[in-house]
């Protein structure tokens, strides 16, 4: 932050301060509802590093009151970010059905050791919330949630159709001849479930919408369209189409298990969405 910031030139306050809130205090901050019973001399060496990163966003001298800084820059006091951290962790503690800490939490004695524990900071500090909910609902349990490992279902991404080329050397009608005998050839009605899907957005931008058409082998059919959002891209449009149709999918009596999608968002099935890839995605819902 000190090359950063020079006399002739340098990162304004903005930068300045981005650079400290995402880059370092985080890495003071870990962990800190552990840690936060350590010895005053412990916290206050991280307080100074703090408040020479405000001299350095304010360009303010050591005289300058820490809190007046604090109120320019915006920046709360690590000492605050503290006590919160250790409200939500207490919270999540007494939340939590089969924590060994909810014992403790409820059943506090005083020690002989003068230094608090978390436990104790932690009622501390409750007793100064007054609104603070007493009852405190239990945390709803959710299974292991392992999107990253891979499912047992078996999903093949193909990019090319066979007897298709270059935009120059076909017309448009041999295209779809071609493409149409590969999905005849390939995977035929009467052992495939098809699905045909779709989506867009207006200037590529907003106000999404999907498609979806479904053919099943006993020759039933299911149409659908979704709206997906008035603030949405086309890649946006494209993955909900999938996702739609494969929860809708599922949701229904198996006729098979193959399923083929038949789509050209091509970047939606291959790249990452929501954190996750979206054929995981497709193979926890189909499985």
């Amino acid at each position: 932050m000190r090359k950063l910031c020079g006399t002739d030139w340098g990162a304004n306050e903005r930068i300045l301060k981005n650079i400290y809130v995402q880059g370092v205090r985080p890495h003071m901050e870990y962990a800190s509802s552990a840690w936060s019973s350590a010895s005053n001399t412990g916290l206050q060496t991280l307080d100074r590093v703090q408040n020479q990163a405000l001299r350095i966003i304010t360009r303010g001298m050591r005289s300058t009151p820490i809190q007046q800084m604090e109120k320019i820059t915006g920046i709360q006091p690590l000492k605050e970010r503290r006590d919160t951290k250790i409200i939500q962790q207490a919270q999540k503690f007494l939340c939590t059905e089969d924590s060994a800490m909810k014992g403790r939490m409820k059943d506090l004695a005083r020690g002989r050791l003068k230094r608090s524990s978390f436990v104790h900071q932690a009622k501390r500090l409750r007793k100064g919330l007054k609104d603070m909910p007493s009852n405190v609902l239990p945390l709803t349990y959710i299974p292991e949630q392992t999107p990253w490992k891979e499912p047992k279902t078996h999903i093949e991404i193909k990019r090319t159709v066979p007897g298709v080329y270059s935009i120059k050397e076909q017309s448009d009608v041999e295209k779809r001849t071609a493409a149409m005998a590969t999905i005849e050839d390939l995977y035929p009605v009467e052992a495939w479930t098809r699905i045909y899907t779709d989506g867009s957005a207006t200037n590529a931008i907003q106000n999404g919408g999907a498609g979806i058409y479904i053919q099943y082998p006993n020759a039933e059919k299911d149409t659908i369209s979704i709206p997906t959002g008035i603030h949405c891209s086309n890649y946006e449009a494209e993955a909900c189409a999938i996702i739609e149709a494969a929860t809708h999918l599922a949701e229904k009596t198996p006729q098979t298990n193959q399923v083929v999608f038949l789509t050209d968002a091509l970047f939606s099935k291959v790249s990452r969405c929501g954190g996750f890839s979206l054929r995981v995605k497709l193979c926890h819902l189909v499985q």
